[in-house]
C-alpha cells in the first residue's frame, strides 16, 4: 500500500513540475516573441505582414503559429501558415512547416514558389545574435552548422526529401551536404535551367539523360525517383550530375545597414 502511495506521490510531483516548467517556458517564449516582434525586428529591418505569432500546444510540445509572411530587406517571403513545434533546448528536435511558400528576391527579380516546405532540425547550442559579420563569425567558429534530420520540398507533383548539415565556411559563405531523393526530377532540372543562366539547355538535357539512367522505381506507387547529393562549397553548388554551378557571394553587413548579394 505504501508503495502505491509513493508512486502516486511521485507521479503527482512530476506532473506539477512538468506543468510548472511548461507554463514558465510559455511565459518566457511569449515575452521573447513580444520583444522580437516589437523591437528586435525593427533593428534587423524585418517587417511582419501578420499579427504576432501565437503560442499553443499546452500541455504537449509548444507550437508557434504565424501567418501571412515577412519582408527581410530584399527578400519578400509570404506563406499561408508557418508552424514551428519544439522544446527550445539544444540537441532537441524542432519541426517546421510552411504552407504555400512564395519567396521573391527584389534585387534580382527571382521567385521561388513551393506548395510545402517542411522538416526537422536539431536545435544548435546557439544562433547568431544578428546577421552581421562579427556575430556570424563568432557563431561560425563556435557552432558553424545546423543539421537537418529531414527536409521536404513539394512543388506540384515534385517531391524532394533530403537530410544533412548546412552552415557557413570561414569566409561566411554557405556550405551544405544533403543526401536527397527526388520524384519528378525532370521538373527540378527544368526549374534550375530556368532560374539560372549557368545551366544551358544542352547541359540540362545531358543532366536529365544521366538522371534517367540513375532512376529507380517505387514498387508501391510506380513513380520514378533518383537519389543524389547536393553539395555547396567554395561558392559553387553541385546537384547530382550538374557540377560546380557558381553562386553569388553574400556580403554580410558590418552593422545593420543591409546584406548584399554580388551578381
Amino acid at each position: 500500500m505504501k508503495t502505491i502511495k509513493y508512486i502516486i506521490g511521485f507521479a503527482f510531483i512530476c506532473t506539477v513540475l512538468y506543468l510548472g516548467a511548461w507554463l514558465y517556458l510559455g511565459y518566457e517564449t511569449r515575452k521573447e516573441i513580444k520583444t522580437f516582434y516589437e523591437e528586435t525586428a525593427k533593428a534587423e529591418e524585418l517587417q511582419f505582414y501578420g499579427d504576432a505569432p501565437a503560442l499553443s500546444g499546452f500541455p504537449a510540445k509548444p507550437v508557434l503559429t504565424y501567418t501571412k509572411g515577412i519582408k527581410y530587406r530584399d527578400l519578400d517571403i509570404t506563406f499561408d501558415k508557418l508552424e514551428i513545434s519544439a522544446i527550445p533546448i539544444p540537441t532537441q528536435k524542432m519541426n517546421f512547416k510552411f504552407d504555400n511558400l512564395f519567396i521573391r528576391n527584389e534585387l534580382n527579380q527571382q521567385n521561388l514558389e513551393l506548395n510545402e516546405l517542411s522538416g526537422t532540425i536539431i536545435i544548435p547550442k546557439s544562433l547568431p545574435q544578428t546577421m552581421t559579420q562579427d556575430d556570424l563569425r563568432v557563431w561560425q567558429k563556435d557552432v558553424g552548422q545546423i543539421y537537418f534530420k529531414e527536409l521536404n520540398i513539394v512543388k506540384n507533383s515534385m517531391l524532394a526529401t533530403a537530410k544533412g548539415p548546412i552552415g557557413l565556411d570561414s569566409n561566411l559563405q554557405p556550405t551544405m551536404l544533403f543526401k536527397s531523393k527526388v520524384t519528378d526530377y525532370d521538373k527540378l532540372i527544368t526549374f534550375m535551367a530556368k532560374e539560372t543562366s549557368e545551366i544551358t539547355p544542352m547541359a540540362a538535357t545531358i543532366a536529365l539523360a544521366v538522371l534517367n539512367g540513375m532512376a529507380q522505381t517505387n514498387e508501391e506507387t510506380g513513380q520514378k525517383f533518383v537519389e543524389f547529393d547536393i553539395l555547396i562549397q567554395n561558392q559553387k553548388i553541385s546537384v547530382g550530375p550538374l557540377k560546380a554551378i557558381p553562386l553569388p557571394k553574400i556580403n554580410w553587413a558590418h552593422n545593420h545597414q543591409g546584406t548584399l548579394l554580388e551578381n
